[in-house]
């Protein structure tokens, strides 16, 4: 029988779970999402044969996710529904960039959704030939994420011929200094201006750029910033980031003001532009004097420019953001969200041949939680998740910044202190291990306390040739720690 799966993702949880109850009661097997990055994840790992998106989702719009799928040699024979929030969804549908496979409804006709997503299972589009390949995928790859974004902004980048030079930067640089440097060099040929200003606010910081193209004096210079600051966190409603970061570039134009009597500073503000969505928040300010006036023509041109330049800026964000996540999804534990057995190997390997090179001391704990196999049992399975849930956040919250934790597997994790000798490793691990100790777990309705024994290795050691056994010393030492009682710290004591 064939298989019935839709994945819904909708950022209304009332029309999510409306859309929910209605696809369940017509027998499909229902996945949600509420934001556009996870949906491109769950789309690419569990491969649904129908994909119903809202065209605002968060993070990333219903088009974007739409183009992703498309231009995926993975995903691009997924039928796609994109739901329009408007009167007129065929006129919208435009900005679907004529991807085949797809259609546009609107969002508040439920029945018509339902009608429609019932009507293309009975179409032969669903017939793969080449199921055996497609059910092997079963996680997202890193390359699937960066070409099909690729794509997304090629495509967006030729829309606007005139912006040709910024696409090549959208593949190469992503951080906001140069792309606002690129869009001020683009303002340069538009109007002369004295000082142009770019913010760009993330998620959890925010970045100024001021482009000095003329001479200014240092007590116009210091007004137009600490207005510009003041200006901006007034503006831009909700500033979120923790920390505003300031980029002056051509500092050289800045002129001490007794050298300044005949520098035309600028005197007012000749174009101002806040703008604002789902993503990110954009502010652009260009400083001129009275010769630089902006007829309504080069008014519309910048208008052009910096819509062009937020296209740029918010799909490097995404960008930057789903290659982390996809990144983070190969080297991370599922359960306890730090590094999983194979990075943290890959990690101690690294250090441990610095270590060698150097001949710097280096020090791993392996450590595990006594007596788990009781707790599973007299607790169940689940509890026993949140146990090593704890553990895990617990250690990555006690050790430096410089440590790097994983779970080496099943209950014993991995802990690598560069730059550490035996005494600093041993202080380290009894602090953590009393961390440990005094940590109440309440879950369910239960309360539990934990304990964890914990090995040492230390090198350089005459007896560690290699990472393998450098981690095999630390194992030693915590099989003598639970020898001696559990609850405790042993040191690797040089002899196998």
């Amino acid at each position: 029988m064939k298989k019935k799966t839709v994945l819904v993702a909708n950022e209304c949880k009332e029309t999510l779970d409306s859309l929910h109850r209605l696809f369940l009661q017509e027998g499909f097997d229902v996945i949600l999402e509420d934001n556009g990055i996870d949906t491109v994840r769950k789309v690419m790992s569990l491969l649904p044969e129908i994909v119903v998106l809202s065209d605002t989702l968060p993070l990333m719009s219903g088009y974007h996710v739409c183009r992703f799928l498309k231009n995926n040699l993975t995903t691009k024979s997924i039928f796609v529904i994109v739901l329009i929030s408007g009167s007129n969804p065929q006129k919208k549908c435009i900005d679907l960039n004529n991807c085949f496979s797809c259609v546009a409804l609107n969002d508040g006709d439920q029945e018509r959704i339902v009608a429609e997503v019932k009507h293309k299972f009975k179409e032969s589009v669903f017939v793969r030939e080449d199921d055996k390949v497609l059910n092997e995928i079963t996680s997202v790859g890193v390359e699937d994420v960066i070409a099909g974004l690729n794509n997304i902004l090629d495509k967006k980048s030729s829309e606007v011929y005139m912006f040709r030079a910024l696409t090549g930067l959208v593949q190469n640089v992503f951080s906001s200094d140069d792309l606002a440097l690129a869009v001020l060099d683009i303002f340069q040929e538009i109007i002369n201006y004295s000082v142009a200003i770019i913010v760009v606010v993330e998620e959890r910081e925010s970045n100024m750029v001021m482009h000095l193209h003329n001479d200014v004096s240092r007590e116009e210079f210091t007004r137009i910033k600490e207005s510009s600051i003041a200006n901006f966190k007034n503006t831009l409603r909700g500033f979120r980031g923790t920390k505003l970061h300031i980029n002056v570039l051509g500092e050289n134009n800045v002129i001490d003001n007794n050298d300044s009597l005949n520098i035309s500073n600028p005197e007012e503000i000749v174009y101002s532009r806040i703008l604002d969505n789902a993503i990110l928040k954009k502010g652009f300010v260009i400083y001129g004097n009275s010769t630089c006036k902006l007829d309504k023509s080069h008014h519309d041109l910048i208008d052009d420019v910096i819509n062009e330049a937020c296209v740029i800026i918010e799909t490097s964000w995404l960008y930057n953001r789903l290659y982390k996540n996809v990144k983070n999804l190969a080297i991370t534990d599922s359960l306890t969200n730090i590094y999983n057995h194979k990075y943290i190997l890959r990690l101690v390997h690294q250090e441990f041949s610095r270590s060698k090179r150097y001949n710097h001391p280096i020090s791993v704990i392996m450590f595990d939680v006594d007596h788990f196999k009781k707790i599973n049992d007299n607790y169940g399975h689940q509890i026993g998740d949140e146990v090593l849930k704890e553990i895990g956040s617990l250690t990555s919250s006690t050790k430096r910044n410089s440590d790097e934790v994983g779970r080496y597997g099943g209950e014993e994790f991995l802990i690598l202190l560069p730059e550490t000798d035996s005494k600093e490793a041993l202080l380290f691990a009894n602090r953590l291990r009393k961390t440990i100790e005094e940590y109440t777990l309440f879950s369910m309705s239960r309360s539990l306390k934990i304990t964890v024994s914990m090995g040492v290795a230390t090198c350089p050691s005459k007896n560690v040739n290699g990472a393998h056994t450098f981690i095999k010393c630390a194992d030693m030492a915590l099989y003598q720690a639970k020898e001696q009682g559990r609850n405790r710290v042993c040191v690797f004591s040089g002899e196998f």
